[in-house]
């Protein structure tokens, strides 16, 4: 795959030339320090922008004109990073080769019209497409509690830090109370002008003609230069385990969520080391939690560990009975100490590379994860994939037990349903 990244000032524009698929994939990405009084705003934004636009203020025209270019995929995402928010917008098109000529441009103005020609009068948003999306958040944030696995992940992290991005939902009731069609429009244009922006392209493109219709289709031309650290950085961990446990009225499955602090990786640790030491510990059915705390014990219905790069944080979530509290905590806490000794074989290792390198793969056929890969490289500072799979293999024993030293428990978080019968909520 050949690679160019361009520096237009107002945003940054990255082209992947492949003939690999049929089709050119458009990934537009905007970046800001995150505030924790405007992520319900910019949940808003991304569903608001494909609901309508000036030329087609319904989405039953909208779909309309996508059925005459083919059926692009278009969508968008809003997540936290880190210290920073990233909205994402995306669109999946068949390349003209495979069509007519000229629907690349038309697939590309469609695109440009939804995300820079909204439906806007008199400053603001159409009242209507306002308010579907506005009853679709609320809705949401009122359902927090149906994800049970997700909600106590959410409060762990409230109780670890209750001050910190990592902490913020993704989105407020009471702030979504206060967005209205017109400053939901100023904030908007304060994303334009405001935000961090990258350009992503993928396919089989002549550089020098999409760097053109890159440059045709975005109206951004203020100069952004943002300092803040992506990464956040808890210098230190807790001496102490901080506990806590909530009571949910009829919940049968208790769920146990372990939120550790990462403190002073290198590059190699976080891009490579981390992903082999959460694999060997909660990984697949053969990992240690999985065979001490499930199969050998018979504790937990399910128990896994996952990293977030971005947050320097390691997550071991579980179900269980809430009798089983104290013997799977102690059988949790018995794996971290057999990772920072170093009990871990060359088989362990070996099938822990293997999976990595597999889900590295896994991405390289499928044009959306690929081109997403591709920005969490610029976000993350990754390496390419081929040398991701060269790197990984190595990782070892020593670097999986050195990293030990620095990944500390930090918070042990119950959500359990006292002493009521209860029922499986996933």
């Amino acid at each position: 795959m050949e690679y160019q990244q361009h520096d237009e000032q107002a945003y940054n524009i990255h082209l992947f030339k492949t003939d690999k698929f049929k089709t050119i994939t458009v990934m537009i990405t905007f970046k800001r320090k995150i505030l924790k009084e405007e992520i319900t705003k910019r949940s808003f934004i991304n569903q608001l922008l494909l609901l309508s636009s000036k030329n087609f203020p319904s989405e039953r025209l909208l779909c309309k004109e996508m059925e005459r270019l083919y059926g692009p995929i278009i969508g968008a995402n809003e997540r936290r990073v880190g210290n920073y928010a990233i909205t994402t917008f995306y669109i999946q098109m068949i390349d003209e080769q495979y069509t007519e000529p000229g629907m690349n441009e038309k697939s590309l103005n469609f695109f440009k019209e939804i995300l820079f020609n909204p439906d806007v009068s008199g400053g603001a948003f159409n009242k209507k497409v306002f308010n579907i999306v506005k009853r679709d958040i609320r809705a949401r944030l009122r359902s927090v509690k149906d994800n049970l696995r997700s909600y106590s992940t959410i409060r762990m992290l409230e109780h670890l830090d209750k001050d910190s991005p990592l902490s913020y939902r993704r989105g407020y009731l009471e702030d979504l109370e206060h967005i209205n069609e017109k400053n939901l429009y100023e904030y908007y244009k304060s994303m334009l002008n405001s935000d961090l922006v990258d350009v992503f392209v993928m396919g089989n493109i002549d550089f020098h003609d999409m760097r053109k219709s890159v440059n045709e289709m975005i109206p951004i031309n203020t100069i952004k230069k943002h300092k803040k650290s992506l990464f956040i950085d808890h210098k230190t961990a807790n001496k102490h385990i901080n506990k806590a446990s909530e009571e949910i009225e009829g919940l049968s499955q208790s769920k146990l969520v372990i939120g550790c602090k990462i403190v002073g990786l290198n590059d190699f640790e976080r891009k490579y080391v981390l992903p082999i030491y959460s694999d060997i510990l909660g990984g697949p059915s053969y990992s240690k939690l999985f065979q001490s705390v499930r199969e050998k014990n018979s504790l937990a219905y399910y128990i896994y560990s996952n990293y977030r790069r971005g947050d320097n944080l390691l997550i071991v979530s579980s179900g269980i009975n809430k009798e089983s509290y104290d013997l799977a905590v102690k059988l949790i806490k018995e794996q971290f100490d057999n990772m920072s000794k170093g009990i871990i074989d060359d088989d362990e290792l070996n099938r822990a590379k293997e999976d990595i390198i597999s889900i590295i793969k896994s991405v390289e056929d499928k044009p959306l994860r690929l081109i997403s890969d591709l920005a969490s490289q610029t976000i993350f500072d990754l390496d390419d994939t081929e040398k991701r799979k060269k790197e990984i293999l190595n990782v070892t024993i020593e670097d999986v037990k050195s990293i030990s030293k620095k990944i500390k428990i930090d918070t042990i978080y119950l959500l359990h349903g006292g002493d009521a019968v209860e029922r499986d909520n996933n």
